[in-house]
């Protein structure tokens, strides 16, 4: 799996925020846990997205 680009990633983060989407926060959850680790520039900022989106999720998704 790899690192979404960052628009993806704006966009998965809108969903589980806004909309509160569980398919997003599924996909969150599988970039978070098998994506490699960014190497900086738009990987790092992509990521950033997924993590906020992860903490967020699992807070109302469990």
């Amino acid at each position: 799996m790899s690192i979404p680009s960052v628009d993806e990633a704006k966009e998965l983060h809108n969903e589980v925020m806004v909309n509160k989407s569980i398919e997003a926060y599924e996909s969150v959850f599988r970039y978070h846990r098998f994506a490699p680790q960014p190497d900086g520039g738009d990987d790092e900022i992509a990521m950033r997205y997924i993590y906020d989106a992860y903490l967020e999720g699992r807070s109302f998704f469990q």
